[in-house]
């Protein structure tokens, strides 16, 4: 009885179901703007997510960006995307 019990535990924990891959992947990417954040380099999120639609785009800036905004004078203003992809 027991080993039946631990076979059974052993192929649940086995199945597919419980080794799903991730439905999502984000990514962070740099985007350089200039000039109070009106001139940028546009990022084409479409190669982001390889060839999809992303599912959602968060502008953050981190303190390395804000400190460099701040020492150029607001000249050149990073800023972070973090980009989620669905899962191919």
């Amino acid at each position: 009885m027991f080993r039946t019990g631990s076979l059974v535990l052993a192929l649940v924990l086995c199945s597919p179901i419980a080794v799903a891959a991730p439905q999502t992947v984000t990514r962070t990417i740099l985007q350089k703007r200039a000039v109070f954040d009106l001139v940028s380099v546009k990022t084409n999120l479409r190669t982001v997510c390889a060839g999809q639609e992303p599912l959602e785009v968060e502008y953050k800036r981190t303190a390395g960006d804000v400190a460099a905004a701040v020492f150029t004078g607001m000249w050149y203003t990073p800023v972070h995307l973090q980009v989620t992809c669905a899962a191919l």
